[in-house]
């Protein structure tokens, strides 16, 4: 009946309910983290059924269902998943070093990993929409020539691959790969040969908060020149282009492509494996997180 309070069993004879943690204690600032990252768990698989729209694997008759929709729809499907992220509140402020502790415990024991990670995460999801509405609403929705893809099975792994180890790397936090892949770009139809891809993957890294130096190039050993630091990496391929993280440390230089396990010493070897060109070396100085 309408009005009428949801059952729920009595606590066992002689074994009274729990008391709710007292307000301000260790335990209540644990309890709101909890309650947060239950609540960014189920923001993020609502996104998960969302992001269907733009999945290949929803395709019917060959045919996306992102294709099926009017731009006017694009927009307002895009539009309801960033106000979803500008919804999602902040940890609240606390009184101490040790309940800000446990809000962060109450939180990863809910949402299974940082809340830093979490936030960053939430606003890749932002700026993927963002740009999408900007790139991706006016053009046509014909299959790419060209994209910053994968030299092995999947288009846009690598970029994503890529901001996974620059943010371990830089920042000391553990942001999922497989997180950002989706994250990247909704949907990828948008990039038309490889300088538009890499511009839109610079823009991309550029707002979900990678930091660059002004000047481009300095990817070299630092005994010839080159200038210490991390840095993202651009390679023109026949078919696209490929994203890959690289380092140059006073000893050696680091090339790593997350996406396919591989690892190079040298900017040779790296461009026969990858099959292409080093055509543009971003040294990254921070990254920032919301």
């Amino acid at each position: 009946m309408s009005g009428t309070p949801a059952w729920s069993p009595a606590p066992a004879a002689g074994v009274a309910p729990p008391l709710p943690p007292v307000p301000g204690s260790r335990q209540d600032a644990y309890a709101q983290g909890a309650k947060l990252g239950e609540l960014y768990g189920q923001f993020d698989a609502w996104v998960d059924k969302l992001s269907e729209l733009f999945d290949s694997a929803t395709l019917t008759g060959g045919v996306r269902l992102w294709d099926r929709l009017s731009p006017e729809e694009r927009s307002k499907a895009l539009s309801l998943i960033k106000r979803g992220v500008e919804s999602l509140p902040a940890l609240p402020k606390t009184a101490s070093a040790d309940l800000a502790a446990a809000l962060r415990e109450g939180f990863i024991a809910r949402r299974r990993t940082s809340y830093e990670a979490a936030r960053f995460l939430n606003r890749a999801v932002w700026v993927a929409c963002e740009l999408a509405m900007i790139v991706v609403i006016d053009k046509a929705a014909t299959p790419s020539p060209s994209m910053i893809g994968s030299i092995v099975t999947r288009n846009r792994d690598c970029a994503a691959h890529t901001a996974s180890i620059v943010i371990r790397e830089v920042a000391g936090h553990d942001v999922a790969a497989d997180r950002l892949v989706k994250m990247y770009g909704l949907p990828p139809e948008s990039m038309y040969g490889f300088k538009d891809a890499m511009n839109y993957a610079i823009k991309w890294f550029e707002e979900v908060g990678f930091k660059f130096a002004e000047k481009l190039g300095g990817f070299a050993p630092a005994r010839q020149g080159g200038q210490v630091g991390r840095y993202v990496l651009f390679f023109e391929r026949p078919n696209g282009g490929h994203v890959v993280y690289g380092q140059v440390t006073e000893a050696e230089l680091i090339i790593i492509d997350g996406q396919a396990g591989k690892e190079w010493k040298n900017i040779a070897e790296a461009q026969r494996a990858i099959n292409g060109e080093l055509k543009r070396a971003q040294r990254i100085v921070g990254v920032d997180f919301p």
